[in-house]
């Protein structure tokens, strides 16, 4: 039997990292930017890997929290992410993911996103905050905190509905885009959350679009409270 040098396809990679699974849950809801609160390398970091794998441009904004904002808070450096990341993208919803950092010295997301709305009670978007501390958990962990996130923030429409809900765990484009197919074939009328089947996989386009063009919208997810079924993948 001849010996044959295996190669590992994949060396160390990233799974403990719960703001990635933020950021890969949340490119599936239509208009959605992710901001995280932490230093610009932790954003840096996911950009980095998300572009490599997907082969995409991926946009992640940071509060860019410094030695100063470390030690006396960070909350000025959020407040003054979420006016200029309202400012460039406009984004129908701004998912706010903790860090490895902002979690440590006890940063109130939450808190820190009430606050900026009653400062600016004339913005339209809706704010989810999500707690990823990076040692926390896994990708997994993060990409399903995401999920929880965003469904207890949005508003849900009490009126019932024929939709049925379909929640994924992290899956390929290309599976998102199968499992479509499928529930297309039976015709059911379905809310998949997330949905990245376009785009994570999208086709060129000559011009950037920074947001999230397709995928679950806030008001197909302010219907799920009303479906007459939900089914986990």
């Amino acid at each position: 039997m001849s010996k044959h040098d295996y190669v590992n396809l994949n060396v160390n990679p990233c799974k403990m990292c719960m703001p990635m699974g933020v950021a890969n849950a949340t490119y599936g809801i239509k208009g959605c930017m992710t901001i995280l609160h932490g230093s610009q390398g932790c954003s840096t970091y996911i950009r980095r890997h998300m572009a490599t794998h997907y082969n995409e441009p991926i946009d992640i904004a940071s509060s860019s929290l410094t030695e100063q904002g470390t030690v006396y808070g960070g909350e000025k450096n959020l407040l003054k992410g979420l006016e200029n990341l309202i400012k460039l993208y406009n984004p129908e919803v701004i998912t706010i993911a903790t860090t490895c950092l902002a979690e440590t010295i006890g940063e109130d997301v939450g808190r820190i996103a009430k606050t900026f709305m009653e400062e600016h009670p004339d913005e339209k978007v809706k704010l989810i905050p999500v707690a990823a501390p990076g040692y926390g958990g896994t990708q997994y962990g993060g990409y399903f905190n995401a999920l929880i996130g965003i469904v207890s923030n949005i508003e849900m429409k009490k009126e019932k509905n024929s939709k049925v809900n379909v929640v994924t765990g992290p899956m390929s484009p290309r599976d998102a885009r199968k499992l479509k197919e499928i529930l297309n074939d039976f015709n059911i009328d379905y809310i998949l959350l997330p949905d990245i089947s376009e785009n994570l996989d999208d086709i060129h386009k000559k011009i950037y679009n920074r947001l999230p063009e397709h995928g679950t919208s806030i008001n197909e997810i302010s219907m799920m409270a009303g479906a007459k079924a939900t089914i986990g993948t």
